[in-house]
């Protein structure tokens, strides 16, 4: 929805998808407020595969808080950030971010 930051991590490794609540302050999304925070989640997924590597896409907005999407996946490799157009005012854009989790 424009306007509202929403912050899913979804993985495919289990066949599974989580969704998490966004955690919106006045500086942005912060990944590490949701509840669950999103590092706990990406740790939890990471132990469920007994640490095999898997691929993470997470949607945020384009208003990210505190580098929060760095300091969350710092056991991750970033493969590919895709913002679909039209572009909308700072903030009300989404962004879809693919990572690789294990190996780096």
């Amino acid at each position: 929805m424009v306007g509202r930051a929403w912050a899913m991590a979804l993985t495919r490794c289990a066949g599974s998808s989580v969704r998490r609540s966004p955690a919106f302050t006045a500086a942005g999304l912060d990944l590490t407020r949701t509840s669950p925070p999103v590092p706990e989640i990406l740790d939890d997924i990471h132990r469920s595969r007994d640490g095999l590597p898997c691929y993470i896409a997470i949607k945020t907005n384009d208003q990210i808080a505190y580098d929060s999407l760095n300091r969350s996946f710092t056991n991750a490799t970033h493969l590919r950030t895709i913002t679909p157009k039209p572009p909308l005012p700072y903030g009300a854009n989404m962004d879809f971010h693919l990572y690789r989790l294990g190996q780096r």
